[in-house]
């Protein structure tokens, strides 16, 4: 069955399959009032210590012995106070966070996930974070923001 549907035979390379998956994934697009809503929920979630303590760490259902590189101060409301900070505008292109459908990136200016000083972090839209992640540019990048 893999090799029927694999390359040039893969339904999904199809101009016609292209075209219908696109329209449909267009049409699903979540209403502003609806993701507000969930933001809103979910940043609620975050100011309840009983629901860290329940869901993160060593209790979330995931948890594979502490293995990530963030640490527990980096979360969604950490995020959104750097977004607000530099006003929702992106720090290298000065695009506004509302020009596009997602969220803005925040950045750590050192490369250093641990670091979540204030002064470490920036906002960036998803296009010039991916710029910004280039080993070889990381030095040249850590000297422009700052200079900042």
């Amino acid at each position: 069955m893999s090799e029927r549907f694999s390359g040039e035979n893969n339904p999904a390379k199809r101009p016609e399959v292209r075209e219908k998956i696109s329209k449909k994934k267009k049409n699903q697009v979540v209403p502003l009032e609806v993701r507000k809503k969930i933001s809103k929920t979910v940043l609620k979630l975050w100011e309840d210590q009983e629901y860290i303590d329940k869901h993160c760490g060593e209790n979330h259902p995931q948890w594979i012995g502490g293995l990530s590189e963030y640490p527990r101060e980096w979360n969604e409301k950490l995020k959104e106070v750097i977004r607000w900070r530099d006003g929702h505008i992106c720090q290298l292109c000065f695009n506004q966070q509302e020009d596009v459908d997602t969220k803005f990136d925040v950045h750590h200016i050192d490369y250093d996930k641990k670091n979540c000083d204030l002064d470490n972090l920036i906002s960036l839209c998803k296009r010039c974070h991916r710029r910004t992640n280039t080993k070889q540019d990381r030095e040249q990048w850590q000297s422009i923001f700052a200079s900042q």
